[in-house]
């Protein structure tokens, strides 16, 4: 079985927290979602509307990271590449970063390949 989580950009105040649960309406609507606030060792409430959420792929990068949606991961022999969902194939894929790459989709992103992956970074920050 593998690990459903997710993390989530403040949009407001520019940081990555892990979220520790989601709340929706009757119709299924995401709502609001509960955050780890490590600063002050607490948990929020906040509206949804305010977070965008990055799920978790399944995967660890080669120093053992959790790979989530939204990541850039340096791949071995090709580049940096970003950890997008793709709908039509209903899976995670990487894009590449430099825009122009001869190739701006590498690959279906395959979780038993992450020996070689490295985290270096996230799309709300700049790449190390």
């Amino acid at each position: 079985m593998r690990d459903i989580k997710f993390r989530a950009w403040h949009k407001k105040h520019n940081e990555v927290y892990d979220v520790i649960s989601l709340k929706f309406d009757y119709d299924g609507i995401l709502k609001q979602a509960v955050i780890a606030d490590k600063t002050f060792h607490d948990q929020r409430l906040v509206k949804a509307d305010d977070l965008i959420l990055e799920q978790y792929t399944g995967a660890k990068d080669k120093d053992g990271k959790d790979i989530y949606e939204g990541d850039i991961v340096r791949v071995d022999g090709y580049g940096d590449y970003e950890v997008t969902w793709d709908n039509a194939t209903g899976g995670f894929e990487l894009k590449a970063v430099d825009p122009n790459a001869t190739d701006q989709t590498l690959f279906a992103f395959h979780r038993f390949l992450q020996t070689v992956y490295t985290v270096i970074s996230n799309i709300h920050k700049e790449a190390k």
